[in-house]
């Protein structure tokens, strides 16, 4: 992909323009339960995923309206391509929660995709370099499509109460079985460190 810019009338008219594809690819989409890759590739082409950046970034800035907008379009043709794009695109909003520095790290590029949970589910205890951070996330929608993922923790230090990912099937969420809401863990079984320049309150 490239963070060339796309506003968002462009990006809407790139979503119509999706329809066919979304279309084609509906039988795979139920028969596999997840959302092609060639179709992810389409749909970050089209800008899907950087409606949230903010013009100082290159971004389109899209408002709400705008952004459910995307989501209506999409989901019209398939309702698992709406509510994966709409989980997916919230990189722009992390990238706003966490110092520029470290939101330029994680976000080179604007059509990466973000999944996972806010809410405050985990553990994070405070060690030397970070965070050490455990916990099970459920349906994490989009996160095998996903470049970086979100886990909600609560804060720990001195043993009290203040993401390599494996990923296990969880239920169908709301009849979108094909949007792969998957629950995360951390990839071993004792927690992952966590740099704590890349963690938001």
């Amino acid at each position: 992909m490239s963070n060339t810019h796309l506003d968002g009338d462009t990006i809407i008219a790139n979503a119509h323009a999706l329809a066919p594809a979304i279309e084609a690819a509906a039988d795979a989409i139920a028969r596999n339960r997840r959302l092609p890759d060639d179709l992810i590739q389409a749909m970050q082409r089209a800008g899907v995923f950087r409606i949230a950046f903010p013009r100082a970034w290159g971004g389109p800035d899209m408002d709400i309206l705008q952004q459910c907008e995307i989501m209506e379009i999409l989901g019209y043709h398939d309702a698992s391509v709406g509510w994966v794009a709409m989980i997916c695109s919230d990189s722009g909003h992390y990238a706003a929660r966490v110092e520029e520095s470290v939101a330029r790290e994680l976000y080179p590029d604007m059509d990466l995709l973000t999944a996972g949970w806010l809410a405050p589910i985990g553990q994070a205890h405070r060690v030397d370099g970070g965070f050490k951070v455990s916990g099970r996330w459920q349906f994490g929608s989009g996160c095998l499509h996903a470049h970086r993922l979100v886990g909600g923790c609560a804060l720990w230090e001195n043993g009290a109460p203040v993401m390599v990912t494996t990923t296990s099937r969880s239920a169908a969420s709301f009849g979108c079985r094909s949007t792969r809401s998957r629950s995360t863990t951390p990839g071993t079984p004792r927690g992952s460190l966590v740099a704590a320049a890349t963690t938001t309150r």
